[in-house]
């Protein structure tokens, strides 16, 4: 899921232009409730780079996961983990 096309989409505008520990929450396509919470911002090779925490309901059951993500060259931000 946390690799979908609509967390992809929603998730660029978060690690955007959220402040670290400032969380976002929505609803997905498929009716899920998600957050993503920026948690550290750092630079790597000149580029900005956002540690993160999202949480996301399927089928009942709560996941987490943690990852990092880095701005491209185009402005759109790439998940590495």
């Amino acid at each position: 899921y946390f690799l979908s096309r609509a967390f992809l989409e929603r998730s660029n505008g978060v690690l955007e232009s959220n402040s670290s520990g400032q969380r976002s929450t929505w609803r997905d396509p498929d009716g899920r409730n998600v957050s993503m919470t920026p948690t550290r911002t750092y630079y790597e090779n000149s580029q900005p780079c956002r540690e993160y925490e999202t949480e996301v309901t399927i089928n009942g059951r709560r996941e987490i996961a943690t990852g990092n993500a880095c701005r491209r060259a185009d402005g759109t931000w790439k998940i590495q983990s």
